[in-house]
């Protein structure tokens, strides 16, 4: 979601002073030498108008100290009183204000329509580092060793990841799968072209050399590589009719409470899973995607929206099932470095926004739901694995 506001610099000089010229008709008043002595030091001199950027300096000073107030209250912290003056004292409380918030929260003074200073607190969940994949192959692999409890565990809970949280199907549509078809491609153009280079049957020649052993190897890499690739795309359409049949997602609740651990493993399985059921019943409706919003996209034309989508890192990219945590795997994420490190429009994550510009401020999104998934999906990847060892 992006912010309308404008950030502005606190450290301004005062502008020149408004001088007012004295009244060629007036006359300076003589000394009667009589009455009260140091009239001059007691009495007050009261301008009749301040300077514009004074006034502007006393209305941040002003809004900045009611920000402050309803922000501490907001979050149940103490108020503390600055050791230096305004407008040093800015400083002062967002170091001691981003120190409380800790990590996730960002904090900045906006002026925004009304108000001169208002502080605002942009809260993400997300380090912008983690890869969030689900893999399918360690749920297949219990499927192929007769693990059928944890199997069909398993795919009650991809199915409520999938339908109900959102997270993307790499053979369905988005970056993934456009990965996937791109590296079957690119497989089969370097097979096709390594065998009409060198010879197959290179090894079977007495007279091979080493180049011959080289382009024979290169050829079975490629073959492998292709295998591998044209296995993840094709299991992976077929478990995706597997989580069409609405059984396994109105199974959840009864397969979780018949499974019982054998192992250590297991166990840990079954913890992480018990989460992300409650997870689900605690908020039936809630997606990953309900706190992504973007308001920048919102505000284009259609013209502008597809070009500026074209630059975007978007959910599909970072937040999706894949087959397996292989060498393909290792090519796509190649591929996804070069497009975040070239792409200049960001990336599409939950955050929430709050304006403290009134008492009564609200954020934007209830990130309350994410604190908890984004986590439980990185648990329940790294047991996954485990367990496929």
């Amino acid at each position: 979601m992006q912010d309308s506001g404008e950030s502005f610099g606190l450290f301004q000089t005062a502008g020149p002073r408004s001088g007012r010229k004295r009244s060629k008709a007036a006359k300076r008043p003589k000394c009667s030498g009589v009455g009260t002595t140091g009239g001059f030091l007691t009495h007050r001199f009261e301008p009749k108008c301040l300077p514009a950027s004074m006034v502007k300096s006393v209305e941040r000073e002003r809004d900045f100290s009611e920000s402050l107030s309803w922000l501490c209250k907001y979050y149940g912290f103490e108020e503390a009183e600055s050791p230096v003056g305004w407008p040093a004292s800015v400083t002062f409380h967002l170091r001691r204000l981003r120190d409380l918030l800790g990590k996730g929260f960002r904090i900045d003074v906006q002026e925004r329509e009304g108000r001169a200073a208002s502080l605002v607190v942009d809260h993400r969940v997300l380090d912008g580092m983690t890869l969030y994949y689900v893999p399918l192959y360690p749920v297949w692999s219990f499927y192929e060793d007769g693990e059928t409890a944890m199997y069909e565990l398993m795919v009650s809970c991809y199915a409520y990841l999938y339908h109900v949280a959102g997270i993307s199907w790499y053979t369905e549509s988005g970056y993934l799968c456009y990965q996937y078809e791109a590296m079957k491609d690119y497989f089969g153009d370097e097979l096709e072209y390594a065998r009409q280079s060198g010879p197959e049957d290179a090894y079977d020649r007495p007279e091979h050399t080493e180049e011959d052993e080289l382009e024979s190897d290169e050829i079975m890499n490629l073959e492998m590589d292709l295998l591998a690739t044209e296995m993840a795309i094709n299991n992976g359409g077929a478990f995706h009719k597997i989580l069409s049949e609405e059984k396994h997602l109105k199974s959840f609740g009864q397969r979780l409470e018949a499974f019982t651990p054998v192992t250590a493993e297991q166990q840990k399985l079954k913890e992480v899973v018990t989460e992300i059921y409650q997870l689900w019943q605690d908020f039936p409706e809630r997606s990953a995607h309900d706190s992504i919003v973007d308001q920048q996209w919102l505000e284009m034309d259609e013209e502008e929206q597809e070009n500026y989508e074209q630059e975007l890192m978007t959910t599909d990219c970072w937040l999706s099932f894949i087959w397996d945590d292989d060498h393909v795997m290792e090519m796509i994420e190649e591929n996804l470095n070069h497009d975040v490190q070239a792409n200049s429009s960001g990336e599409q994550e939950p955050r929430s926004l709050i304006v403290f510009d009134r008492p009564d401020a609200v954020p934007s999104h209830d990130l309350s739901f994410d604190v908890k998934f984004y986590p439980l999906l990185n648990r329940l990847t790294r047991i996954l694995y485990a367990l496929n060892v």
